[in-house]
């Protein structure tokens, strides 16, 4: 591959030989391809107008495209459309990292299923990370049938923060974990939380519709991501998660985090479920069987009129809408999109969430507010994941090919 035809998918090639005209022309070539990954498709004029290239350079640039594999183009009315070229397959690699199972998928770049896998843990992850997380790359790559070289980025998604028990690694931390992956593994390397995964995925989904808004997961932790100007906030070694562990109420509660009162203590999965268990010891009774706890039971619970489970997921809405009303007043967001399973209960967690916004809330700001509910599905960690590891390919491959000015 010459110099001309830098590869920016891999590592081939040196950047060092590539004078700045020849970074200029595939920085040029990487946006053109960012663009169509992420529009699907366009037609010079278009990829000329919204990256400011001149349209001879444009289309000069889309031919080389072309010419490589990378993209393709038809006719249509005598317009040439360009798009992602389905025969040059770019594969990666989602691992989601359990405590003593991983599971792993594969996509190509239209987020299509090549393989699937699931393995046994040899390091526990929770003890050494890093350790952990290598084992488990090395055990999926040799179960896959596709050889490693074909994979081009890898994402592993972790357990919750509260497995960790207060061991969990600092930003810092995920950032030389990540460089240490990448070394080893020769492939691009994103390490994210389950929070970041769905939220990813939510934003693809409403983007065109989002201009200034929050993103909130439920789960078994508690997640924000931001969204302005119609962009979501870069959640690169996870920023905005602390929203989880913001001191919400004054009871004492202890968090996994080391502090007291978080609002990942009152709401979330673990939280709903603890609080169940202390109402059953009391003798409160309820449907709820004693050995049953598990947060979809308690949903169908609620829903078929369960007193307990109706209060303990109004309250948790409840909590939930005075941390929402701390926000609208800060930030003044013109929608809240709240993913959770919480969302099926039918109006029992809304009602709480409004409840909660009417008494912390100016009635103006309230009535302006939208907020769109939205469920949890398995689907979402992957294609969170996938978008995740693409912004990962392009955010460091565009920063490597960047002129100084």
């Amino acid at each position: 591959m010459g110099k001309s035809s830098y590869n920016f998918f891999t590592n081939e090639g040196s950047l060092r030989t590539l004078s700045t005209q020849e970074r200029k022309i595939n920085l040029q070539r990487l946006l053109l391809f960012k663009h169509l990954f992420s529009q699907g498709q366009a037609n010079c004029g278009e990829l000329s107008d919204a990256l400011n290239i001149s349209y001879p350079n444009a289309l000069n640039l889309l031919q080389r495209l072309t010419k490589e594999g990378f993209i393709k183009s038809n006719e249509q009315k005598r317009n040439k459309i360009f798009s992602i070229n389905e025969n040059n397959e770019l594969l990666t690699l989602t691992i989601q990292v359990g405590i003593k199972k991983s599971y792993a998928t594969l996509n190509d770049q239209f987020y299509d299923k090549k393989e699937e896998k699931s393995i046994d843990n040899i390091v526990s992850p929770i003890k050494d990370l890093g350790q952990g997380l290598q084992a488990i790359y090395g055990s999926i790559i040799k179960t896959l049938k596709l050889a490693q070289k074909d994979i081009i980025g890898v994402s592993f998604i972790l357990p919750p923060f509260s497995e960790f028990r207060g061991n969990f690694p600092t930003p810092e931390a995920l950032q030389d974990l990540e460089s240490e992956l990448q070394s080893y593994s020769k492939k691009f390397i994103s390490i994210i939380n389950y929070s970041n995964a769905i939220q990813r995925a939510t934003y693809e989904k409403y983007k065109l519709k989002l201009n200034n808004s929050l993103i909130i997961t439920i789960n078994n932790e508690v997640g924000l991501a931001i969204v302005s100007n119609g962009r979501m906030n870069n959640r690169e070694h996870f920023p905005g998660s602390e929203f989880g562990h913001f001191p919400i109420k004054n009871n004492g509660t202890l968090c996994s985090c080391g502090k007291k009162d978080c609002l990942e203590t009152q709401i979330s999965y673990f939280a709903i479920i603890k609080q169940i268990n202390h109402e059953l010891s009391k003798g409160v009774k309820s449907l709820i069987e004693p050995d049953n706890h598990c947060i979809q039971n308690i949903i169908d619970k609620a829903l078929a009129g369960d007193q307990l489970a109706i209060d303990t997921i109004y309250k948790a809405g409840n909590i939930l809408g005075k941390a929402i009303s701390i926000l609208v007043q800060l930030i003044d967001p013109s929608e809240v999109l709240i993913v959770s399973e919480l969302s099926r209960s039918s109006n029992v967690f809304s009602n709480g969430i409004f409840s909660g916004l009417n008494l912390y809330c100016p009635l103006k700001k309230t009535n302006q507010l939208k907020i769109i509910f939205e469920k949890n599905n398995s689907d979402k960690l992957v294609l969170g994941s996938f978008y995740t590891i693409w912004d990962k390919i392009f955010r460091k491959k565009q920063s490597e090919l960047q002129i100084s000015a």
